[in-house]
């Protein structure tokens, strides 16, 4: 089973109960000021804001830190995009991570580029999505 995690490049966990349980892509990380942050689980802190019906987030280069997260989010129908949400989605990820984890930007986006099997791509940093707001 160790084979698995270097042949899929996964972080995984084993459990008492055989089963293992796969974290993320293990290149899925973004080293911000020495602090190794998945960005599935920055992704995962956005999405229990009511708001928002997708994340996504990439690194972005920081003079300071090195790189840090930049957030992409698209709102379930019927919520505007106003400064509270993307408030409310910076204070949920200080809360549930660290203000470590504190996006450099969020992006409120119409909706997420997807792949043909329908899997979020990640967008591209810097002005490759039309966006409502920014921090």
């Amino acid at each position: 089973m160790a084979g698995l995690a270097v042949l899929c490049r996964r972080r995984r966990h084993g459990f008492r109960d055989g089963y293992y349980r796969i974290l993320g892509r293990v290149d899925d990380v973004i080293n911000v000021a020495g602090h190794r942050l998945g960005t599935k689980e920055i992704e995962s802190a956005c999405l229990t804001c009511s708001e928002v019906a997708e994340a996504a987030v990439v690194p972005v280069v920081d003079e300071l830190k090195g790189r840090v997260p930049e957030v992409y989010i698209s709102l379930k129908p019927g919520i505007l995009p106003k400064k509270a949400v993307e408030d409310k989605v910076i204070a949920t990820i200080e809360t549930m991570i660290g203000k470590i984890a504190r996006p450099k930007m969020i992006h409120i986006v119409p909706d997420m580029p997807k792949t043909r099997s329908g899997k979020n791509h990640a967008p591209r940093p810097r002005g490759h999505l039309q966006h409502h707001g920014h921090r």
